[in-house]
């Protein structure tokens, strides 16, 4: 009877350290939603322009990372150009890079735009082309930094561990 007790204490002490972080993300998220839903009041081009300095202060986070890290400018080039899968879960991870570099969401919406007006189809194809460009460096730049932190020679032996199994959702830590 005790160690059900305890049990269910334990399980109340987690919910109450983690609601905070939640309800946090919760506020965050909403006051996100409702600056871009009321940026769009003053027209879809100051929206777009807000979204572009977002993208391009977190290109400039990771770039700066970089420069930090300096990986091997070799080793950049013949990954992009001869990709190695290793690992358990590789192909899984290379499938989601994949899909964040390709950024269906972003074909889709041009293409409904395009249908919209035929004459804009030249300027939306520069357009999404020039996404696809951003979000393919900004690939690139993640994976190589990560790569340059994974295969340093004094991580700790924590890190060293938590690098053996390595996917997606654990490597935000190497950034």
């Amino acid at each position: 009877m005790v160690k059900y007790c305890l049990w269910i204490l334990a399980e109340i002490v987690v919910i109450a350290v983690d609601i905070p972080k939640v309800w946090v993300g919760v506020l965050l998220t909403g006051l996100s939603t409702l600056l871009l839903l009321g940026l769009q009041r003053y027209g879809v081009r100051k929206l777009e322009m807000l979204i572009a300095v977002l993208v391009f202060v977190m290109a400039g986070c990771f770039f700066g990372e970089m420069s930090y890290v300096k990986p091997p400018a070799s080793g950049v080039v013949k990954g992009i150009f001869v990709p190695k899968l290793n690992g358990q879960e590789a192909t899984s991870d290379a499938i989601a890079i994949l899909g964040a570099l390709v950024m269906t969401h972003n074909i889709f919406l041009h293409s409904a735009l395009v249908l919209s007006r035929k004459d804009a189809c030249r300027h939306f194809l520069i357009e999404c082309g020039i996404a696809l460009f951003v979000a393919f460096l900004i690939n690139v730049v993640v994976v190589a930094v990560s790569a340059s932190v994974y295969t340093v020679d004094n991580v700790s032996n924590a890190n060293q561990q938590h690098c053996n199994d390595l996917n997606l959702n654990s490597a935000s830590f190497l950034l």
